[in-house]
């Protein structure tokens, strides 16, 4: 059964390692989920940076992930009941995340991607069967496990990145996105961006 993993907005919000996230699922080595919050703030982000019409791109891409992915839009099915969510009382460090903890616990996510992983305590969120995990940690652990398919994966990533088209170049690019270890995958060739 293929891992199912909640994408925050935060790593959504950079498009190198969107791309790199959904490219590993487009290889069938994740499946992701989201949540129309999280969708909210990923447009909020880009509207803040780059205006409106980059907000409409976000959700005109969030559509395309819902055709592509349809199982990854969290929700509660109908006659499911209630979506589980945390317990009565719950905190976290940051209040604004209970409602990225909520839909991937209503996704039935195992990991919950975050580059604020601060803002999710690993025990809290064990014992509600959810762990987070560092998008980077995450992409080096499928390339280990599967470098063919990161591979192809990272191409398809890089693709739109036409200054990051050489491994020193990629790695590079990877490092300043904040996925130090996939670039050191890249620059060492345990993965090698099947162009």
């Amino acid at each position: 059964m293929t891992t199912r993993v909640f994408l925050d907005a935060c790593v959504l919000f950079p498009p190198l390692v969107r791309g790199c996230l959904l490219s590993a699922a487009a290889e069938d080595l994740v499946a992701p989920c989201w949540s129309p919050g999280v969708v909210g703030e990923w447009a909020h982000a880009v509207a803040r940076d780059h205006g409106p019409d980059a907000a409409a791109a976000v959700r005109a891409e969030a559509e395309a992930m819902a055709v592509r992915w349809p199982e990854g839009l969290a929700s509660a099915a109908p006659g499911e009941g209630p979506a589980p969510g945390p317990e009565p009382g719950f905190t976290l460090p940051d209040a604004g995340d209970v409602h990225v903890l909520s839909a991937a616990l209503a996704a039935r996510a195992d990991l919950l991607v975050t580059f604020n992983l601060r803002d999710f305590p690993a025990r809290k969120l064990r014992e509600m069967g959810l762990a987070p995990i560092h998008p980077d940690a995450l992409l080096w652990e499928l390339g280990g496990r599967e470098p063919q398919a990161m591979g192809r994966a990272l191409a398809r990533a890089l693709r739109p990145f036409p200054a990051l088209s050489g491994a020193a170049e990629a790695a590079g690019g990877l490092k300043r996105a904040r996925l130090p270890r996939l670039a050191k995958m890249v620059r060492r060739g345990e993965i090698a961006p099947a162009r």
